[in-house]
C-alpha cells in the first residue's frame, strides 16, 4: 500500500479518468475533460513559502431547478431530435454548499412535439449546464465557473460529471433523477 501522501494524486487521476469516460459517454455537448491530471497550483507570492494545495473528498446533494418559463425547444436532425435550452439553478449541499446559476442545453432523442408534452427523463438525452457558482467548498468561500454534463437514460436515470473551477477546484461524478435531485462524490483542491 502506498503512502498517505500519494492518495490525493491517485484519487485525482481516477476522477479525471471517470470525467473523461463520462464526457465520452455524454456525447458532443459534454464538458471538456481537464487537459491533464495534474493538480492546479497557485503561484506562491514573493517571499511566501510554497504551500501544497489540500485535496479532500467531497460528497453531498445537488438539486436542479428549471425556470419553466425559459424553456425553448428547437427541432434537430430533420425533426427526429429536439434541442432544449433552459435557465437552470443548481443548489448544492454537503461539502460543496451554494448555488450555481446558468443555462442547460439538452439534445433529446425524440421529436419536440413529444418532448414538450412529457415529463423530464421520458426520453434519453445528453445535456450540458454552464454557469457561475457562489458559495463555499469545505468552508472555503468560493466563486467558480461550473460545467455539469452527462446523459439521461430513458426513464430518467442521470449519470454526469461536475467541474467547478475558480477559488477552489472540484471534480465529481453525479447520480441523479431527471428533473430532480441527486448526489455528487469526488475531490476538491483548496
Amino acid at each position: 500500500m502506498g503512502s498517505l501522501d500519494s492518495w490525493p494524486s491517485r484519487v485525482l487521476a481516477g476522477t479525471t479518468a471517470a470525467v473523461m469516460l463520462g464526457a465520452a459517454l455524454a456525447g458532443p455537448l459534454a464538458a471538456a475533460p481537464p487537459a491533464t491530471a495534474s493538480v492546479p497550483r497557485a503561484a506562491p507570492s514573493a517571499g511566501a513559502p510554497h504551500q501544497t494545495p489540500a485535496a479532500i473528498p467531497v460528497t453531498g446533494t445537488i438539486d436542479v431547478q428549471v425556470d419553466l418559463g425559459s424553456i425553448s425547444a428547437t427541432p434537430a436532425a430533420g425533426g427526429t431530435r429536439c434541442v432544449l435550452t433552459a435557465d437552470v439553478t443548481l443548489q448544492f449541499s454537503g461539502t460543496v454548499e451554494g448555488t450555481a446559476v446558468g443555462e442547460t442545453v439538452a439534445r433529446v432523442n425524440a421529436p419536440c412535439s413529444e418532448v414538450t408534452t412529457m415529463p423530464p427523463g421520458t426520453f434519453a438525452d445528453t445535456f450540458r449546464f454552464s454557469g457561475d457558482f457562489e458559495g463555499d467548498v469545505a468552508g472555503t468561500p468560493t466563486t467558480a465557473e461550473v460545467e455539469y454534463a452527462g446523459v439521461t437514460r430513458a426513464g430518467g436515470a442521470v449519470s454526469a460529471v461536475l467541474h467547478l473551477d475558480g477559488d477552489s477546484t472540484v471534480r465529481a461524478t453525479v447520480r441523479a433523477q431527471a428533473g430532480g435531485s441527486g448526489t455528487y462524490r469526488g475531490i476538491a483542491v483548496l
